[in-house]
Parts: structure tokens; sequence; C-alpha cells
């Protein structure tokens, strides 16, 4: 397991993790999402060693390592899901008086693969946290897990390491943060991220969403602002899908915001991403994000787009409280 790699990749987010530690404001259940490729899983050992360390209990790192530390537990699906019957027996296990020192930790490889029975399990767990045990759900898709265990866990997000590459590419360009971490999040090549980039028209694409956004948490009809601004939007397919895309950004960034994480994609809105988050709740944010995945999905078959630009823009206007 090559953790040094791991930390290597994410200096920053390892950087964090620590001063979170150290300052006694890292949750006793995290998520770490991210694409097998970021090493991810070996972030979630790196984490092990520093609460560890923080204990300075001696002998500990090096049995971590060697996977035969007593008090640090790894689940992995059998076949294809995790089940319930994994989760109670580590629930059993972990109840159990400890022979070592230190605290318990248990990782959910592939969080994921949990069944909706195994998720309820683990959710009562969580509900009733003990003071020395830690979980860490290791996942690429933490929208996958139940609401109310997001919710319950600190959201840790790992990019790729080809999305990493490309916005540093893209910065190295002369693009501003922002501009390049969009695009990175949009495109995997670095040809057709520049080709987005130098598009005239991506500027105000860019800026639509962000006036959307303004407009939606200033409570401002969005369907008089569709009419007056971007009647035609629906017209122009690629601009339309390009328009959903960097929706389902914005609203991920809200989704961090609920979750106290302030790393956003759209760092020029920080005061109104931290705004809206407090008029959406977490549930309707993921519902929007879905919706907006099945929406994409339509966009080429016949339907009326701009009925359905419509209905979108209703709906989100609807989940704001």
């Amino acid at each position: 397991m090559d953790i040094q790699s791991a930390i290597e990749t994410h200096p920053q987010i390892f950087k964090r993790m620590q001063n979170a530690l150290k300052k006694g404001m890292i949750s006793h259940a995290l998520i770490l999402q991210g694409l097998k490729e970021t090493h991810v899983l070996e972030m979630a050992y790196a984490l092990v060693l520093e609460i560890y360390n923080k204990e300075n209990i001696e002998g500990a790192s090096s049995r971590i390592l060697k996977n035969i530390h007593p008090n640090i537990k790894q689940i992995n699906a059998l076949k294809s899901s995790i089940s319930k019957d994994q989760i109670l027996a580590l629930q059993h296990d972990f109840n159990q008086t400890s022979l070592e020192l230190g605290p318990k930790i248990y990782i959910i490889n592939d969080a994921h693969l949990m069944n909706v029975s195994a998720q309820n399990a683990l959710l009562k767990f969580l509900e009733e946290p003990h003071p020395n045990i830690y979980a860490i759900m290791v996942t690429h898709d933490a929208l996958s897990l139940l609401p109310t265990i997001v919710s319950r866990s600190q959201l840790i997000t790992f990019p790729s390491v080809s999305q990493l590459k490309l916005s540093e590419s893209l910065k190295d360009q002369g693009f501003d943060a922002q501009s390049s971490s969009l695009a990175s999040q949009c495109f995997h090549k670095l040809e057709d991220a520049l080709l987005f980039l130098k598009d005239d028209e991506t500027l105000n694409v860019i800026k639509t969403v962000e006036i959307l956004f303004n407009h939606l948490f200033s409570n401002h009809s969005l369907l008089v602002w569709k009419y007056e601004s971007i009647p035609d939007l629906a017209q122009d397919k690629m601009a339309f899908e390009k328009v959903l895309e960097l929706i389902i950004i914005y609203l991920k960034d809200l989704l961090y915001a609920k979750l106290k994480i302030e790393n956003f994609s759209y760092q020029s809105q920080e005061s109104v991403i931290l705004k809206g988050s407090e008029m959406l709740t977490y549930p309707n944010i993921l519902d929007m994000i879905s919706n907006i995945y099945l929406l994409k999905e339509k966009i080429n078959m016949p339907i009326h787009l701009d009925l359905a630009w419509e209905n979108l823009l209703i709906e989100l206007e609807s989940k704001v409280s």
C-alpha cells in the first residue's frame, strides 16, 4: 500500500486532515470520495496513521501498515455487495472490550456497495457515536449513500489525478482557477477543455449559471429572468447541456457548503453559495442533481426541451424555503 504516493498526490487535502485532527475537528464518521486512481483507500490509511500518531502509541504504525492491528478493521464487498450481516458483525466486534490501546477504526471500502439494509444498520451505529470509534467510508459516489448517513459524516472529496493535472495545465495556459476547475470537471481532454474556455460564449454560459442562482436566492422569478435574458437557450443543445453540467457543479458546491466543506468550484460565488445552502435542504439538493442528470440523458430525445427547461426552473424555485 503506497501511502506516501497518495499523500504526495493530495498534499493540501492531507494537510487539512492533519490540521483538523490537531484541532479536534475530525468527525468520528468520515466519507472519503474519489476514484480508485486517486489513491483514496491509501488516504484512508494515511488518516488512520495520523490518528494513531496523535495517540503516540508505540509500535502501532508498523502493524497498521501490515494490516495486523486488531483495532483496525476493513470491510470489503462479498461478491457484489456489502451486507447487513457484515455491518452487524462489525458492530458486535467493536462493542467488545479492546485488548489494545488506541481508538477502534473501521474502513468500509467501496461503501456505495452497501445494500439498503446494511446502510440502515450502519446508520444506527452512527447515530450512537462512541468517543473512541471512527468510521471511514471509502467510495467513488457519496451520493449513492443514504442522505442521513452523508449528513452525519464529514465528506472529503479527492479530485481525480487526471482532473488535477488538467486543471493545473489550464492554469498554466493562463486561465483563472475557477474556470480551470469548472472546465476540468466538464472535460477529460486538454484540447476539449481549451476549446471550451477559448470559446467566446463560455464566459456567458458560466455567468448564466451564476446569475440563475443569484436570482434564485434573492427570490426573483426564474421564468421572468429566462424570458428576458435567455429565451432561446434550450434551442442550442450544446450550450444547454453545458449549462446543465455547470448547474450540477454549482449544486454540488451547495451540497458541500451544507456539509461545512468550503472548497468550492465556483470560488467567486462563495457568499451566495453559503447563503443558498441555508435555504435548501440536503434531500432537495440531491433531488435536483438527480433530476438534472435525467434531463441531460433526454437532450437528444424527441422532447420539448424549452418546456423541460422551464419545468426545471420552476422546480428549483419550489425547493427554496
